[in-house]
């Protein structure tokens, strides 16, 4: 019996039976050493989206990518002949997020930007997911391009915008960074504390402190909340630039706002008080920073040694 005859016969199983059935009589077929069709692989794909089994369609597609399914059809499997409209754009999402998933950046960009010539938007997530791994990838470069080239065809969100200010950041572009601030409130979103952190981090990295303290002072003006971070990277940067009143003073404050401090900020604190002596103060705050039951990590007793 020929292998194609072996996998009709196996789509004609799969199509009685529901999604999750299906799946296991493909899987068994697959461990038997059944060599799939590009048809049988469509049918269990689309069967699974259709029934919104996302996960287990990544999964499959995964199986795909890696080799532990052979096939060479990733392409066709995202043709019209081989898919119906209503799996079509989850289709082509799932593989995007496959290849994110296993790290494979020219192949999520080449099905991201078949996907969108065909005329189909991904979902938020996808895009997000495949700038995060731009970004974590250090192609910022590209993470810049194809946000640009695809910000008017992509539903953004706040999220989308924050990776690519923590891009920015982090490649030194800040006047990028503070662009993309302005353009996210072009588009009619809301900055997020995270979003206003990352600046704040940026700002203070680059020795900036009076511009991160603007950006602080402007959270406030805003109505967002800062958090732990965000009081610890202003303090921290304050110290760097050898302004201890105001780093203590931000000490402080996030105590006064009943914010309990981190780590980072008990270590910027004793880091602090080492450098300038006060070792006597560095354990003081050491075992304040075990009362509070904050948890000492390397760099506490690095700090301290």
């Amino acid at each position: 019996m020929s292998q194609s005859h072996e996998a009709l016969i196996l789509i004609q199983k799969m199509v009685k039976v529901p999604p999750t059935k299906a799946l296991l009589l493909f899987n068994t077929a697959t461990y038997q050493g059944l060599q799939h069709t590009s048809h049988s692989i469509s049918f269990i794909l689309n069967h699974l989206l259709s029934s919104g089994m996302l996960p287990q369609a990544q999964s499959l597609i995964l199986r795909l990518i890696s080799g532990r399914i052979p096939s060479s059809l990733m392409l066709q499997l995202t043709q019209a002949h081989f898919t119906p409209c209503s799996t079509y754009t989850p289709l082509y999402d799932t593989v995007v997020n496959a290849y994110v998933h296993s790290h494979s950046t020219d192949q999520a960009l080449t099905f991201l930007h078949h996907m969108i010539h065909e005329g189909h938007v991904p979902l938020s997530n996808t895009f997000n997911n495949l700038l995060c791994l731009l970004i974590r990838s250090n192609y910022f470069d590209k993470a810049w391009w194809i946000f640009n080239e695809l910000k008017s065809k992509v539903v953004l969100d706040a999220y989308s915008f924050g990776i690519m200010i923590k891009g920015c950041c982090e490649a030194g572009y800040f006047v990028k960074g503070f662009r993309l601030l302005a353009m996210l409130e072009e588009f009619g979103l809301s900055p997020n504390v995270v979003i206003y952190t990352t600046l704040i981090d940026g700002c203070c990295k680059d020795g900036n402190v009076m511009l991160a303290k603007n950006l602080f002072c402007k959270m406030n003006r805003l109505g967002l909340v800062p958090n732990p971070h965000t009081y610890s990277v202003l303090m921290n940067g304050f110290f760097k630039q050898g302004l201890q009143r105001e780093g203590f003073q931000m000490y402080e404050n996030m105590k006064r706002s009943g914010i309990v401090p981190n780590a980072y900020a008990y270590n910027c604190l004793i880091s602090e008080y080492c450098n300038d002596g006060m070792v006597d103060k560095a354990f003081k705050v050491f075992a304040e920073m075990r009362e509070k039951g904050i948890a000492c990590g390397v760099m506490t007793y690095n700090i301290l040694i």
